[in-house]
């Protein structure tokens, strides 16, 4: 205990706790702001495609310029699984599920977008 003491002063510990408050803070600010989105969008070369469900679980092919791309929605989900892209950017971007997220090959000219409502449009007297 002691050590700490020598090791930790009490600005530390009160910086400490702050940046900690703050994270916490952010993520519920975070998830207050972008809710779970309703439907994804398959936008290809400029042009809307698809428009699917998120909660209904699928497996599209998508043609574009460099071939097949194959876009999976799962359990409020929407995500890349397979793209002839090179450097497999778009399947390392992940799972999306919030309003206003995306994902982009762009060597493929594909985007794949959550669509549904973004409370951050809304005002204190519209919320």
């Amino acid at each position: 205990m002691q050590r700490l003491k020598e090791v930790f002063k009490i600005g530390d510990v009160i910086l400490i706790g702050l940046l900690m408050g703050l994270t916490l803070g952010s993520i519920f600010v975070t998830d207050v702001l972008f809710e779970p989105g309703g439907s994804v969008s398959v936008i290809v070369d400029g042009k809307e495609m698809y428009r699917l469900s998120l909660y209904e679980n699928r497996t599209i092919d998508v043609q574009g310029p460099l071939g097949t791309t194959i876009i999976k929605v799962e359990k409020g989900h929407a995500f890349i699984q397979k793209a002839p892209c090179p450097y497999q950017t778009c399947i390392k971007m992940g799972k999306i599920r919030r309003s206003g997220d995306m994902i982009v090959c762009l060597p493929n000219r594909i985007l794949v977008k959550i669509e549904g409502k973004d409370r951050r449009d809304l005002d204190s007297i519209t919320m």
